[in-house]
């Protein structure tokens, strides 16, 4: 008998076999002793390369199929749904019971009528099959235990029909499923409404604290502003639009001494007299300083003649040594020369003992 085309094809896995419902013709496929042991793989490539032989030998073609769980290799407890608050508890019991590494497992509970079924199986056993499916352009629908459709165990194609024409039912059957697969922990959708359920609470209760807080705020603001505009009322303060002066400094500028401009006239005649005086300016740090001879009659009296911005300590300076060489020094602070910072005019100097 053909399977109507919009229905998939299925591939019936057994503890050491395969059976493929294909086009109505059933073609079945046994593992050697080493490859697949009791409820674990012990060959995984051998395993993946003996379906893909088999379904290249029997000329196959790729096509949408569903796998099923013969029950042989499936492990299953069913409980009462009037349990549902022992699920956790009776799913801790039913795990421990399976002799399998937890890593292996993949679970999930399917509710059917009155009854809650806990499933487990060895995930390698058809993740191998899927992988070498869908390897070979295939496309799997739905991993499903056999036992939630068929009394008594056996595969045709009227089970298939039912499986695959109750999409609902399927969805929570299908191991493919995340939604539906319970992780090692096993929390159940209870605990997963109490917790929604108290997570709601906070959020109302917050909304609340939020909402009151925020009434008080207002309350305040506005007794504070009152009581604000009241005081103003009562005493108001004048604003002084007057702004005080700048201060300002009084001393102006200096400038370094390596960089005044330095003019020393000869207005003696006495030859070498404002070289001499150069050579006693050079050690205050003066370096730029110019000698000549002064235009018109000798003078008698040494004047110097400095700018605002020559320091008063050199002002000093200058003045102390000069004393020491002229019997008369006249010291002037009203320079306006653009070209000299220090001008002087050297007089008669002092008598040599």
């Amino acid at each position: 008998m053909i399977f109507f085309e919009k229905y998939p094809s299925a591939i019936y896995i057994q503890k050491n076999s395969l059976s493929f419902y294909i086009n109505g013709e059933e073609k079945h496929l046994e593992f050697p002793e080493d490859t697949v042991s009791e409820e674990d793989i012990i060959n995984p490539a051998k395993y993946s390369k003996l379906i893909a032989d088999f379904i290249t030998a029997e000329n196959i073609k790729s096509q949408r199929v569903l796998l099923v769980l013969s029950e042989e290799i499936i492990f299953k407890k069913l409980i009462p749904a009037t349990d549902l608050k022992l699920l956790d508890e009776k799913l801790a019991d039913f795990t421990e019971m399976i002799p399998l590494e937890s890593g292996k497992l993949i679970k999930k509970t399917v509710k059917l009528n009155a009854n809650i079924y806990l499933f487990a199986v060895n995930k390698q056993l058809f993740e191998i099959v899927l992988e070498t499916l869908e390897g070979l352009g295939f496309k799997v629908l739905a991993v499903v235990p056999l036992s939630l459709y068929s009394a008594d165990n056996s595969l045709n194609e009227d089970i298939v029909r039912k499986i695959y024409k109750d999409r609902g039912f399927l969805k929570s059957a299908n191991f493919l499923n995340d939604s539906s697969v319970l992780s090692n922990g096993g929390k159940s959708k209870q605990a997963l409404a109490i917790i929604l359920f108290l997570l709601a609470i906070v959020i109302i209760l917050s909304f609340f604290l939020i909402n009151i807080y925020l009434k008080q705020s207002r309350t305040a603001f506005k007794k504070d502003l009152k009581t604000t505009e009241a005081t103003l009322e009562a005493s108001p303060t004048s604003i002084s639009t007057e702004s005080a002066a700048p201060e300002t400094s009084t001393e102006s500028a200096t400038l370094a001494k390596d960089r005044l401009r330095v003019s020393i006239l000869n207005g003696t005649g006495i030859a070498g007299q404002a070289v001499k005086i150069k050579n006693l300016l050079i050690p205050l740090g003066l370096s730029k300083i110019e000698v000549d001879n002064a235009g018109g009659a000798s003078t008698t009296d040494t004047i110097v003649i400095f700018s605002p911005i020559v320091a008063p300590d050199l002002q000093n300076e200058i003045a102390a040594l000069l004393q020491e060489e002229f019997d008369n020094v006249s010291i002037q602070n009203d320079l306006d020369s653009l070209d000299v910072d220090i001008l002087i005019t050297t007089g008669k100097p002092k008598a040599t003992p």
